[in-house]
């Protein structure tokens, strides 16, 4: 009897290895879907104020990093605004919202020697008002 414990205690500490394993991958997986839950909130709500005031680059960056909240440092997004043709009502706007994640998976090197995985949300919306002088 006694070889079938030893027997139990080896098959229990692979499987234990193996679960430890699936679980980190999985918090680096929820924890990839809630940042980019949160960019992607942060790109519309930048979106929205871009809309009122296209011309604001500076208030739209502060709305989209105050919009994220405590999760991600503000240092570490970049937001890119991007007007088609002009900042004229009618037009696009476009903004885009990035940020790296380090993973805690073990062996994440693996796949990206950094341990890393960059996470990009964009947003769009029609300009519906503009102070721009050289707007009809």
């Amino acid at each position: 009897m006694h070889p079938k414990r030893g027997q139990a205690l080896v098959e229990f500490s692979l499987v234990v290895v193996f679960l430890l394993l699936l679980m980190a991958g999985t918090v680096d997986v929820v924890r990839a879907l809630t940042v980019y839950g949160l960019l992607t909130n942060a790109a519309q709500e930048g979106a929205t104020y871009g809309a009122l005031k296209p011309t604001d680059d500076a208030g739209i960056t502060t709305r989209v990093r105050e919009s994220v909240g405590s999760l991600i440092p503000p240092e570490q997004i970049q937001v890119s605004v991007t007007h088609y043709n002009t900042a004229c009502p009618g037009e696009r706007i476009q903004i885009d919202v990035q940020t790296q994640m380090a993973l805690v998976f073990p062996f994440a090197e693996l796949f990206d020697p950094d341990r890393h995985v960059s996470l990009k949300a964009t947003a769009q919306q029609v300009i519906l008002n503009s102070s721009d002088p050289s707007c009809p």
